[in-house]
């Protein structure tokens, strides 16, 4: 059996057994996998290249010295992948490879590329010197150029199951009460539901975060404005981030209660606190609230003002 097909990786099985095929036969040189964050990207990208190299990779670092093998990812303070970064990954395909096999290059958050680094990509993912397998990792279609996506076999990630995801995490070790809760907050990301069951000081920020909302959601108009403009204000983007996923969560847990399926709630303890807001407003307005919220996830990764996203989601609630 090939780390592709091994159980421990949550969903995503008919994706794998395509690019285990792929890989054993060599089929593509250049693979574009794109999905939402902590959907499981990262996680079958290091199967495929164990594959590849026939032994295990648990983490990235896991390949920091291998000689054959490049990661690229966007770099601390940097708001693009740069061309001078580009160009380095592209001369690691210059050359042969040290072990007999093919040159990997893997480039983590490819929607983070600046136009000039997409563009001098271009040559290579159409055809590289030697032998080569390039691995793009992408959270945005919409934000990689169309002569990108042509020169790679786009594989796209979907949201995983809530069974699938429980079932995966119990295998894990995990009891059902926690499975069933992290399946419920992640929202079909395996990736999420992994961290929120083994990492209870995540549960406790999330929970913060949801009464943050809670508060937030109770207060007059302006009152929103000027709490939403003091989060902006002193929060970095994976705070946020992390924010608008606790909001996210609150509002299906409304959804889920007002359309008659609360035992599917994340936190049926936040829900409780929820229902005075929900009694409040119309299925079509939790809707809208839900989306606006979700509208805001993808702007944030856009280099849209974050304050006035914030707001925009403020108006809504």
């Amino acid at each position: 059996m090939g780390y592709l097909e091994q159980e421990d990786i949550i969903g995503h099985s008919a994706s794998r057994a395509f690019l285990a095929r792929s890989i054993a036969s060599k089929r593509h040189h250049a693979y574009l996998l794109v999905g939402a964050a902590h959907l499981g990207k990262d996680t079958v990208a290091r199967a495929l290249i164990a594959d590849e190299l026939n032994r295990p990779v648990k983490d990235w670092s896991d390949l920091a010295a291998h000689p054959d093998v490049c990661v690229l990812s966007l770099e601390e303070g940097e708001k693009n992948i740069s061309v001078v970064a580009v160009r380095a990954f592209i001369n690691h395909f210059a050359s042969s490879s040290m072990l007999g096999g093919r040159k990997i290059g893997v480039i983590r958050g490819a929607h983070d590329l600046s136009i000039g680094a997409a563009n001098a990509l271009l040559k290579t993912l159409e055809e590289p010197s030697g032998k080569a397998l390039i691995v793009l990792i992408a959270d945005s279609l919409e934000r990689l150029p169309e002569t990108i996506k042509s020169r790679c076999q786009l594989i796209r990630f979907l949201s995983v199951p809530g069974a699938a995801i429980k079932a995966g995490l119990m295998a894990r070790g995990v009891t059902q009460a926690a499975a069933e809760s992290a399946a419920a907050f992640a929202a079909g990301r395996p990736g999420l539901a992994v961290l929120h069951a083994e990492d209870s000081s995540l549960r406790e920020k999330h929970a913060s975060r949801a009464r943050s909302f809670i508060e937030l959601v109770s207060r007059p108009l302006a009152s929103r404005l000027q709490s939403v403009g003091e989060i902006t204000a002193k929060a970095e983007m994976p705070e946020l981030e992390a924010c608008l996923d606790a909001w996210l969560a609150a509002l299906r847990d409304l959804l889920s209660a007002k359309t008659g399926n609360e035992r599917y709630a994340a936190d049926p303890e936040t829900l409780g606190l929820l229902r005075l807001y929900g009694e409040r407003r119309s299925l079509a307005e939790l809707i809208t609230a839900l989306r606006k919220v979700l509208l805001g996830k993808r702007l944030l990764t856009e280099n849209v003002n974050v304050r006035l996203i914030f707001e925009n989601i403020a108006l809504t609630l």
